[in-house]
């Protein structure tokens, strides 16, 4: 409007008269009714079409300027969602990339070898969760393995900022095993046997067994003193000791109905017959050289892997035990070595206290126990005795245990 009107140069009034000129000025003589336009000398346009025309493109303008006000706003709309959407993606893929798919469960199969051995395991993201042995919850890095077949306990736990599938963080219990050896042939004799009036055994081949050591033989102490609370075998089982003269055939207890007893007439009678949970005559005919232990000037030394057995080295002290009848014992926890008592004191016998005898002597250091054909009764099965390496006699052998 304001460039309009510096265009506008003069005002002129048109008559309606066509005898007078369009470009007269007012005649003040003979007036007349005139219409009065403004127009743009320039163009001859007249203002109010001008402003007809102005009024239309800026109405034009205002629509054009509502549409991409409406058209901005979509798009921020479209664009916050999409913000959105992006933001809860990127929220999924990290809880999916912070959580475990899958409970660990054992890589395939172990089998017994008679050395300790470790599982491996699938589904173990080592950078997720951790795993943990035993009810102690041993450390990957620490824990040695087992030996014996059987099934043991694990423990799974997710590591800081990592959950299970279901949100949690909770320590999950996970089992593995061991299997038992497969036996590749039935046992047989390897030559037939002819009568000769004496006592004969057989000589066997494929037979799937080993020296029974001294810890299955300690083991098999701490179950009879928790079912008999009691130290004195003979007197709760039966003598033994066999005929007092000399070594006698296995077997004598086979027909026996019950796992634990006397096949004699009393408790108190000497001779073969005793068996405790269907071992037969762990003090009867011959003591048991074992394997797995010695003696020399540090003490009691025990080997926990059999395939490092040895009559004087490859163990750990636990310490100087005392010689004689047991008055006293103590529990001995030393590192690398499993929890063993000795006995700490000797002033009972054969009626007091622990009843059976123990000896040890540095100059002898291969270790035997229980007792033989000799009819005394401080041979029962905590009796302990010892003998040099190249020891032998009729009365010391040893003891089949067969591998599971």
């Amino acid at each position: 409007m304001g460039k309009l009107r510096n265009r506008v140069i003069a005002e002129q009034r048109v008559y309606e008269d066509p005898k007078h000129p369009k470009t007269s000025n007012y005649d003040t003589v003979f007036p007349r009714t005139v219409t009065p336009a403004v127009i743009d000398p320039s163009s001859g346009e007249k203002l109010s079409a001008a402003l007809t025309r102005i009024g239309t493109a800026a109405a034009g303008a205002a629509t054009a300027a509502s549409t991409a006000q409406a058209t901005a706003n979509e798009a921020l709309a479209t664009a916050n969602l999409a913000k959105s959407t992006a933001d809860g993606a990127a929220e999924a893929i990290a809880a999916v990339q912070n959580t475990i798919s899958a409970t660990p469960s054992q890589a395939g199969t172990l089998a017994y070898t008679g050395s300790p051995q470790k599982p491996t395991w699938n589904n173990y993201p080592v950078e997720m969760l951790t795993i943990t042995y035993g009810t102690g919850r041993v450390t990957e890095s620490a824990f040695t393995g087992e030996t014996n077949a059987g099934t043991y306990k694990a423990y799974a736990t997710p590591k800081e900022g990592y959950t299970w599938g279901d949100k949690s963080a909770t320590e999950r219990e996970i089992t593995w095993s061991i299997q038992r050896a497969t036996i590749a042939e039935v046992p047989s004799v390897t030559t037939s046997l002819v009568y000769t009036g004496e006592a004969q055994a057989p000589v066997w081949k494929n037979l799937n067994t080993t020296q029974m050591d001294f810890a299955m033989r300690f083991t098999i102490w701490l179950l009879y003193i928790v079912e008999f609370a009691d130290w004195n075998s003979q007197a709760k089982i039966g003598y033994g000791c066999g005929n007092n003269s000399g070594t006698e055939n296995m077997g004598y207890t086979d027909a026996m109905t019950y796992h634990t007893g006397t096949k004699l007439s009393s408790r108190t009678t000497y001779g073969l017959g005793t068996q405790y949970r269907w071992i037969e005559g762990l003090w009867d005919n011959v003591l048991d050289w074992m394997d797995g232990c010695y003696y020399n000037s540090n003490g009691m030394n025990v080997i926990l892997n059999p395939n490092s057995f040895s009559d004087s080295a490859n163990g750990v002290s636990i310490g100087t035990p005392s010689s004689g009848w047991p008055s006293a014992f103590s529990v001995k926890s030393v590192s690398g070595a499993f929890p063993t008592f000795i006995p700490t004191a000797a002033s009972g016998s054969e009626s007091t206290y622990s009843c059976d005898h123990w000896g040890f002597d540095a100059l002898y250091p291969c270790l035997c126990v229980g007792g033989y054909y000799g009819q005394y009764t401080d041979l029962g099965l905590f009796c302990v005795g010892y003998s040099s390496v190249s020891g032998s006699a009729a009365g010391v052998g040893c003891r089949l245990q067969e591998l599971p």
